[in-house]
């Protein structure tokens, strides 16, 4: 099952306001591999109803 990708810009506004101590630097670079996992996991996304 597929799931939608955040942009970094979403992520990092949604860590900013539950990590407010972070830094700017720290919370792009969490937005970032945040939206790398969400595209590999997207990408390793096998359904049931694909076959060999």
């Amino acid at each position: 099952m597929k799931n939608r990708i955040e942009s970094y810009y979403e992520i990092a506004k949604n860590l900013k306001k539950e990590y407010p101590k972070l830094s700017e630097f720290e919370i792009l670079s969490l937005a970032v591999q945040i939206e790398r996992n969400q595209i590999l996991e997207n990408g390793l996304a096998v359904s049931f109803e694909d076959k060999y």
